[in-house]
């Protein structure tokens, strides 16, 4: 039976990339993107995973950033949303 070997998981791939195929697969592990056989490909593949994970980690962050933020109307219309449905909780309830 072989020994199993626990890796810590957060570490990049290569510590200190030495060429530019290792700081292309830091890159990708950097926007959260696993390409089977990325060590292996060719730099010109390589470098349009790189742009298009990017660029979807930035589509990504900037909808939540929307999504995150509330205009003061919102909160305006919630309140509102909530007085109403309190005064018809208390009509109801009489």
């Amino acid at each position: 039976m072989s020994p199993k070997l626990y890796l810590p998981i957060g570490t990049k791939p290569f510590i200190q990339p030495r060429t530019e195929r290792e700081e292309l697969v830091n890159r990708l592990w950097n926007a959260r993107y696993a390409v089977p056989g990325a060590k292996q490909m060719e730099i010109e593949q390589l470098r349009d995973f790189v742009d298009y994970a990017e660029g979807r980690a930035a589509e990504d962050n900037a909808k939540i950033a929307l999504e995150k933020t509330r205009t003061k109307q919102d909160i305006d219309n919630a309140v509102a949303f909530l007085k109403e449905y309190q005064a018809w909780r208390n009509k109801k309830r009489g």
